[in-house]
């Protein structure tokens, strides 16, 4: 890499996982594509982290510790702040990029048109029952962020979504709209709809470049809130003016009705269900999906999805083909 500024800054937040962040710290710096930095912002002290770091001889990498704690939103605005690079991709600490990821994203970025563009790509699922190829179809021409994110027309998850660590954005695009510091979850999703807003296009790039980790056994910031339904009626009726009626219902029911089956709220249903109705406009497979949440049990649903779920990939097998 030159000693002028690099490209891309590839951005990790990261917190007491110092095994996961090797992993995903060898794949960033493993890129084929070498004009970039990495900035890794570890949140809070951290010895067993701040060691893994110490012992990188990459002068590509930096790296900066928190004097404490401020959250996975916070430490990627931190990021953002320290990096050089025109564009910033983002990694969480538990995911992994394959070796021609910004390789294969950044050509249609940088050669798109004067406005603000935001990459993101497929990528390949990894529960414990299997791999999928996410999302399974690129946003369809004219459709609204919210639609493409939240409105399902299938059973089974992964229609559409874009996940973290497949996004590029231009650093000034993130200086201007920076991620929500007060959210505990539902961060990209809402950074998402407030730059598409702004005016921000969408370049999809069909490769599965990324592998995210879903690990059931482990507890994350997504599972760890899984059953509080409040913070996604408060959050999504404050979003209210960036979506659409259909999205606003969706969300609710599909989400919403996770969230309240997995706390067993049934006063929580009957509140997220008469909001979907008075302020959204459910489609059959809204009320559908949310009606299953409760009709069926969790395991249930998750036996089913790993036999009959569409993307569905022989793992081991099927990722070089994914990639194309």
């Amino acid at each position: 890499m030159s000693l002028s500024a690099p490209t891309v800054t590839v951005v990790i937040p990261t917190r007491n996982r110092p095994t996961l962040l090797s992993r995903a710290l060898a794949s960033a710096l493993a890129q084929t594509f070498h004009d970039l930095e990495v900035v890794v912002v570890v949140d809070g002290p951290d010895p067993e982290t701040l060691t893994v770091l110490e012992g990188h001889r990459d002068a590509r990498l930096r790296y900066h510790v928190n004097p404490s704690p401020i959250g996975g939103a916070g430490a990627r605005n931190v990021a953002v702040r320290l990096a050089r690079g025109r564009w910033i991709a983002l990694l969480d600490d538990d995911d992994v990029w394959l070796p021609t990821k910004l390789t294969s994203q950044m050509p249609g970025l940088e050669a798109g048109s004067t406005g603000d563009r935001v990459g993101f790509t497929r990528l390949i699922a990894r529960a414990p029952h299997g791999d999928y190829l996410w999302p399974r179809r690129a946003p369809r021409p004219g459709e609204h962020i919210s639609d493409y994110l939240f409105v399902r027309r299938s059973l089974f998850a992964g229609e559409g979504g874009v996940q973290t660590s497949t996004l590029v954005a231009p650093r000034e695009l993130l200086l201007a709209h920076p991620f929500d510091e007060e959210l505990p979850r539902l961060q990209d999703t809402d950074w998402l709809l407030r730059v598409c807003a702004a005016g921000a296009e969408l370049e999809f790039c069909p490769g599965a470049l990324t592998v995210w980790h879903i690990e059931e056994a482990r507890q994350t910031i997504t599972s760890a809130h899984g059953a509080d339904w409040r913070q996604l009626l408060e959050w999504i009726r404050e979003r209210r003016h960036l979506v659409t009626d259909r999205a606003y219902a969706a969300f609710l029911l599909v989400r919403g009705g996770t969230a309240t089956s997995a706390a067993r709220d049934m006063r929580g249903a009957r509140i997220v269900w008469r909001a979907a109705w008075a302020h959204g406009a459910p489609g059959p497979l809204d009320v559908l999906l949310f009606l299953s949440r409760w009709a069926a049990p969790p395991q249930a649903r998750a036996w089913i999805r790993a036999r009959l779920s569409p993307g569905r990939m022989q793992r081991g097998r099927d990722v070089e083909g994914a990639q194309r």
